[in-house]
This record gives C-alpha cells, structure tokens and sequence, in this order.
C-alpha cells in the first residue's frame, strides 16, 4: 500500500472493545492457566538481541519496546521458501516446561538423587541461580523448565505443582523399587509426569475449548481401560505452526483476569491481589499459605469470558516496572507480533478453517456480535485487513465451549497433530519399547486435574471432581479429596 509503512501498530484500544470484568459461568481459572502451561511447553520465539545477549532498548516514555523475532537459519527452511521465525523449544507436548528442553537444563534441575528435581524449603522450585528471572521482585525467584516461569504468579504456582506431582512419583517409585538408581527413577517418574499432563490436557482441557463433535471425528479424546491406541500417522507433521503459535494459541489473554482471588478454603471468603503487581514477582509463594490461597483460586475464581474485553493489567500495565505509571499493552503486541511473522488475515484464517470468506463487513455477522464488527469497521478500512488475533478472539464462542468457529479449528488442527504426530504418545501400543502397559495405561487415564490438585496441595483437600470447570451442586459439586469422585492413580503397576 503506497505511502503506509510496511509495520503499522494498530492501537489495540481501536481493534478491541473496552476493558471489563466479564467472568465466564462455566469455566474456572484454570482453563486459561492450563493453557499458559502449555503454550510454554510447546513454543518460544526467541527475539533479536544485542552483542552479548542484551535485550534492545529504543523506545522514550512515549512508546512501546517491540524487537522482532528471530527468523530460522536459511538452511533449515530452504533458500526458496518464505521466512519463518524460530521456535527454540521440543514442539512437542512433553513436559519440557517441567524438564527442560536440553539435556544440560534437564540435569541443573535435578536433585541427583532419588529420582527428584531439586527444592527448596517448602517444596517450592529451586532459587534462579542466575538472579536474572524477575524485574520486579523483592525475593528470589525460582527456576522450571522453562524461563518464563516467574512471568506471573499463577504460572509459578501451576509449575510448583508439577515439580511436586514428579518429586512424588519418584518417592513412590523407590519406595517400591529399593533397586532403582537415579537415573530409573527419574526418567520412569518422568515418563508417568509427561503421560498425566498429556491425558488432563485431551481428556478435560480441550472439551472446554472444542465442540463435542470435533474431538469425536478426529479422535482427539483418550480411550479408556487398558486398550493401547494405533493413531499414530508418521506422515503427519506436528510441528507448531506460526498461526497457532502467534495468534490462535493467545486466545487464553481474553480469559486473564486483572484480579487474583485467594480463597482461605473453597467456598470461603477470599482476599485478593492486582495481577499487575506480580509479574516477574512471585514472592508471596514463599509463604505456603498464600500458596495454597492461590492453588484454590485457579478452581475457585471463574476465568474471564473469550471475548473482546481485555484487562487492564494487560492492555496498560503488562510488566510494569516498580515505580512506573504504565507497563506494555499485551494486544497492541500480539497484533504487531503477527504482523512481525507474516501472518494472514482473520479472512484468511476463516477460509483455511472452512468458512465462507467475508466480502463486507456484514458477512462477519454469523459469527462475531454486532458490537464487535462495529469496533472493526471502525479501526479497519476494509473487512480483509482484519488481524487474525483480533478476528478470533471477537467470535462468539461455539455453545458449551470457550472458543469460536476459527479458532476452534485452527488450535483443533494443531493438537490433532501434536497427537497423531507423536510417536511417543502415552497411549500407542504396537510394541513400542517405550510403551506403557495396558495396566499402566488404564491407571494413567485415572488421573486429573483434582486429583493433582490434591496430592500436591496441602491447603486443598475438597475441590470439584471436573476441576476446569465451575463447581456445582450437582454432577460437579466439591466433594473430598478422598472421594470415589476423584480416583487415585495406582503407582504399583510400575
């Protein structure tokens, strides 16, 4: 377009309706934490730096940093093919946010003895060695897998969680398996840590974002018994793609909400906190009560509804250093983020899922509210500019689940090729050496998300049997942590 720059950051005040709390009845916190889990054991994309690692800095007080992201090295995409940006961790879905993506990160978390990743007091993560995790905080921070595990402080808690849920299987390991050496702890614990976190996510996380009929026709949801499964397609590609990885997969920051409720018991009353003030901070985990208040918000406090409104933590005060009035603005990025990768446009996105392009702006009406292509008919000249990140997060939600038609299909596309792509999924049989047995398997399909909850929680010892989602008084009331609702695994069959 002659006389536009070819990079225009679109203000997300114009692309998106007004910040509000609009929390969504059905769905706990935890869906959107989940989902940050995740997306940090699948993708990172590392930026451009300085000489020496340093991260650029440009911008007066009037504007926002945005450094963009390093491409991947011509050899590995093919001197004829389009850029691509790089993604520096496994692909895969395989606890790399717990374990780390190389072997030398892998080996500085362990404890080296008895099968565990290291500790401190408390059973908290170890202490950041490096002191270069956390901005803003007032203690030291921790290290995980992955180096964004400070980056606020519901994430720290849901990794704090699984180093447990690991430390645990390893102890019931050797308490069984007096034999065993490091080493076969470890990695047998690990093998089990990787296989729950793949079941919670196809078994409970994914209906509360895709249609019933989806994960039906595309066999997404895990079996049950002792039955091993054959899915396994060599020819299927899992890689993460870049429309996943840099709009679909943020759908999740429409459900952050700005305020983090800490319950003293479920049901009870809660105090609360900003989320803006623990970015990069995570101090309040080093008292095991604001721990366990915080692991009871995540099935406690409804997640935001999927939509247009944003909160303001996000859009004014995303990592907001000590003193500073304003932080980043969270939108404003993710939409020059994929302007950065070259992404298509949400008319693009919606013919690739299999919906009729729009022509006018009135086309729009069969899946986003009258508002919400209002907003965009404002900020937009004509309905193909539209961002794919705006464009999927206005879409009404499809009944019964979080997400709209396109992005449903898009994030549907990727996990179905993170499961049919893995030849190291929990479930496939076919006489892999690494297989888990059918006893073994029937067991891991007994865990969940409560269930985790549970064993790892002091403070939680009643939650909701289906833990992504609201309790109830009926088929999803809280009930106790030894209850028949919420089975246990049974390590013997290792």
């Amino acid at each position: 377009m002659a006389g536009q720059p070819l990079l225009r950051l679109l203000p997300s005040r114009q692309a998106v309706t007004r910040s509000e709390d609009v929390p969504d009845a059905r769905f706990t916190l935890s869906v959107m934490q989940w989902g940050q889990f995740v997306d940090h054991d699948l993708m990172l994309t590392p930026h451009f730096s300085l000489d020496g690692g340093a991260g650029i800095a440009c911008c007066t007080d009037a504007c926002m940093d945005f450094v963009r992201s390093l491409p991947a090295p011509a050899p590995t995409c093919g001197a004829t093919r389009d850029a691509q940006q790089q993604n520096v961790l496994s692909h895969f879905l395989d606890g790399s946010n717990v374990y780390g993506s190389e072997e030398a990160h892998q080996r500085h978390l362990r404890q080296l003895g008895g099968g565990w990743l290291r500790t401190q007091p408390g059973s908290l993560l170890p202490a950041d060695s490096q002191g270069g995790g956390c901005i803003n905080a007032i203690t030291v921070c921790f290290e995980a897998g992955d180096v964004r595990v400070n980056e606020q402080i519901s994430l720290t808690v849901t990794h704090t969680i699984w180093m447990r849920q690991h430390n645990r299987v390893a102890s019931a390991l050797a308490a069984r398996h007096t034999t065993w050496d490091d080493e076969r702890l470890f990695q047998e614990a690990r093998r089990i840590v990787v296989a729950q976190m793949q079941h919670i996510t196809y078994n409970e996380w994914l209906p509360t974002l895709l249609d019933a009929d989806f994960l039906t026709r595309n066999e997404l949801l895990p079996g049950t018994g002792t039955a091993h499964s054959e899915k396994y397609m060599s020819t299927l590609n899992p890689s993460i793609s870049n429309e996943f990885a840099t709009a679909a997969f943020r759908f999740g920051h429409s459900m952050v909400s700005g305020t983090l409720k800490m319950f003293s018991a479920l049901g009870g009353s809660a105090t609360s906190v900003l989320l803006r003030d623990f970015f990069f901070d995570p101090h309040l985990l080093y008292s095991s009560e604001r721990l366990n208040e915080l692991a009871r918000g995540l099935v406690a406090q409804q997640a935001q509804a999927l939509d247009g409104y944003f909160a303001e933590d996000l859009t004014e005060h995303l990592f907001q250093g000590d003193g500073d009035a304003y932080g980043l603005d969270l939108v404003a990025l993710n939409i020059q983020r994929g302007r950065d990768h070259g992404l298509a446009t949400y008319n693009d996105a919606r013919a690739a899922a299999g919906l009729p392009r729009a022509q006018r702006w009135e086309d729009l009406s069969s899946d986003l509210p009258d508002e919400a292509i209002t907003v965009l008919r404002a900020a937009y000249g004509h309905v193909d500019d539209v961002d794919m990140f705006v464009g999927g997060v206005l879409e009404r939600p499809l009944p019964g689940v979080a997400l709209g038609r396109t992005f449903g299909r898009l994030i549907g596309d990727q996990f179905i090729r993170l499961r049919h792509g893995d030849n190291f999924f929990y479930d496939l049989g076919g006489d892999r050496p690494w297989q888990l047995t059918g006893a073994q398997l029937a067991q891991v399909r007994r865990t969940s998300w409560a269930r985790v909850l549970c064993d790892n929680v002091d403070g939680i010892t009643r939650v909701q049997p289906l833990a992504f989602r609201v309790a109830d008084t009926a088929a999803n009331a809280v009930t106790d942590c030894d209850s028949r609702a919420i089975p246990t695994v049974d390590l013997s069959q290792w």
